[in-house]
């Protein structure tokens, strides 16, 4: 599982802070909006969910994928 070298590391205790966040739109073309720290959109994310929305996948793929 490790090689020799490696030390597993102890994530018990490690806290992230939570930046950003999914945002519901109630927009029949952007069900949901994926924002950074500062609410600015995540390109990339956005790109995707129009890629899932075109390949015909319901606004709950969108949603599950965001979080």
């Amino acid at each position: 599982m490790f090689e020799e070298a490696e030390v597993p590391r102890d994530l018990v205790n490690l806290v992230v802070p939570q930046r950003g966040g999914l945002v519901a739109t109630g927009e029949r073309q952007e069900p949901f909006r994926l924002v950074d720290g500062d609410g600015v959109v995540v390109t990339a994310a956005a790109v995707f969910f129009c890629d899932l929305q075109a390949a015909g996948r319901p606004d709950s793929t969108v949603r599950s994928y965001g979080l």
